[in-house]
């Protein structure tokens, strides 16, 4: 075994390996916690962005809303204000039309009344007239006509109306009566 070790010694053969040569791992893992860093930073900023995006544009969706609904709000007060306003004026209309209406069917009634006084006013005219004709017929004494028939004979108009409103049909019907007059 002493020759090999000798022989070996004589031959000069280096072995070299090829590998790369040892980095430190603190600085590799350094590397990498940086790398790591920097993109959980950025990510971390991204999504800071983004959230601040969304934020701020439901924000300003919200505060539209909120105007939005304000208004709304504003116009069914208003509404609402102006439907009772309207309740009152139709509440008004109707109790005027009501107070009309009664007051139509007193006007209605006192015509109807005026109408038949009229009638009966109608009626009283051509009963004097009659009588007035008869006393000038018996002051005149014409026609045969005497103060004994008067006394004998009773005449008596009666009217009766026919129709309705003031277009009234006026009639005149005579009657005569035989009266017996006791002189005393």
């Amino acid at each position: 075994m002493q020759e090999l070790r000798a022989q070996v010694s004589q031959s000069a053969l280096t072995v070299e390996v090829d590998a790369p040569r040892s980095q430190d791992l603190g600085k590799v893992l350094g590397e990498l916690r940086a790398q790591y860093d920097a993109l959980a930073q950025k990510n971390l900023e991204d999504l800071e962005k983004q959230w601040g995006q969304q934020i701020t544009e439901t924000t300003l969706e919200v505060t539209q809303s909120t105007k939005d609904l304000d208004t709304a709000r504003g116009t069914v007060g208003a509404l609402r204000r102006s439907l009772q306003t309207l309740e009152i004026d139709l509440e008004a209309l109707r109790n005027q039309v009501s107070a009309a209406e009664a007051e139509l069917r007193e006007v209605r009634a006192q015509l109807q009344r005026q109408n038949e006084q009229h009638r009966e006013l109608l009626g009283l005219k051509d009963r004097l007239e009659a009588e007035i004709a008869t006393y000038r017929q018996l002051l005149e004494g014409g026609d045969g006509f005497s103060l004994r028939d008067a006394l004998d004979k009773e005449t008596t108009a009666t009217t009766a109306g026919t129709g309705t409103g003031t277009g009234t049909t006026q009639r005149v019907i005579t009657e005569t009566r035989e009266v017996k007059v006791r002189t005393y």
